[in-house]
């Protein structure tokens, strides 16, 4: 081979290198968002699991107030203790919606908190990945 054709392959394999060095850091950079990805999506769905159970445990919460007043109003012996079971029944729920409100917010909190530390740091990673 003559000189100028031994640069010329020297230069395509350099060329050859630098592009599958692209090509590998791509890839790579790929992969990491896609661990980035599946992982807020599992915790998401924790996150949701946690948010339905919750408000299940408070519809039966709600439901069982509800019973418990409805048996003592069948019971009750007049209107007049029928009525102060109802003030109190009223004050008890909205002591209990205050409380459910308070808790449903902060598991929401924590939600989003937990949310957001995940892709902070996942973006971080792949930021990082891309520099590197």
């Amino acid at each position: 081979m003559s000189p100028s054709a031994d640069e010329g392959k020297k230069i395509a394999e350099k060329g050859a290198a630098a592009i599958q060095n692209v090509v590998d850091k791509a890839e790579e950079v790929a992969d990491q968002a896609r661990r980035a990805g599946k992982e807020n999506y599992l915790i998401a769905g924790e996150a949701l699991r946690q948010f339905n159970l919750k408000f299940l445990q408070l519809a039966r919460e709600n439901s069982e107030a509800t019973f418990e007043f409805l048996t003592d109003i069948v019971n009750a012996k007049d209107i007049q203790a029928a009525a102060e079971l109802w003030t109190k029944h009223a004050q008890r729920q909205q002591e209990l919606w205050s409380r459910q409100a308070r808790e449903m917010t902060n598991l929401g909190q924590t939600m989003a908190s937990q949310s957001m530390d995940s892709v902070s740091q996942n973006v971080g990673q792949t930021l990082r990945a891309v520099k590197s």
